[in-house]
């Protein structure tokens, strides 16, 4: 009888960390809602599992439901503190309100935590940006690339910076990097300044 239980316990796992996976994959491929889906039913039997709540925060914020969103983070920072990317994620979703500086107090104690992080970096330097703080933004998106050399999201922003400073040469290096990652905006951003 005991042999027959095991059996069974590994068998629901097995079956629910396929439906986290399965959220996973689906939000990979851009299927927000049926990650959510896999998420909700992987969630109702293990609701303590961080990283598939966080990761239907993430659904929830593609989807444009900040409020969900933000539901999921601050549950995550509930269970787990020190998580720099629930974190970041509130701190993303502050920004996008208008609310800079507790966007920034978020970014600053997740970059406390984790000072390699270069999406924190980065969105310090989008605040800063924001906010006109010109030299330390250049420097946060540096930092960032420092960190990261295929953080193309930094490269944009920092050759828009650039732009901006009458960096022509810096700004367009920096498009070009950006381009090559295949970033959004990138390609319009070097044809308008750079040829």
């Amino acid at each position: 009888m005991t042999k027959i239980k095991y059996l069974f316990l590994a068998f629901l796992l097995a079956c629910n960390s396929g439906e986290s996976n399965e959220g996973d994959v689906l939000f990979e491929n851009g299927r927000y809602k049926e990650a959510l889906a896999a998420y909700n039913s992987y969630l109702q039997t293990n609701p303590a599992d961080v990283k598939t709540l966080y990761n239907r925060g993430r659904s929830y914020e593609e989807l444009g439901n900040f409020k969900l969103a933000l539901v999921d983070f601050q549950e995550v920072l509930k269970r787990d503190e020190n998580n720099v990317n629930a974190r970041l994620s509130i701190a993303k979703i502050r920004y996008e309100e208008g609310e800079y500086n507790r966007a920034n107090i978020l970014a600053r104690e997740a970059l406390e935590i984790n000072p390699n992080s270069s999406k924190g970096h980065f969105l310090i330097g989008r605040i800063q940006h924001q906010l006109g703080f010109t030299k330390q933004a250049l420097e946060s998106y540096s930092q960032a690339i420092k960190i990261n050399r295929e953080y193309g999201e930094a490269y944009l922003y920092r050759g828009g910076l650039k732009v901006s400073l009458d960096n022509k040469r810096g700004a367009c290096e920096d498009f070009r990097k950006a381009r090559n990652l295949n970033v959004a905006g990138s390609t319009a951003a070097f044809t308008k300044y750079c040829k």
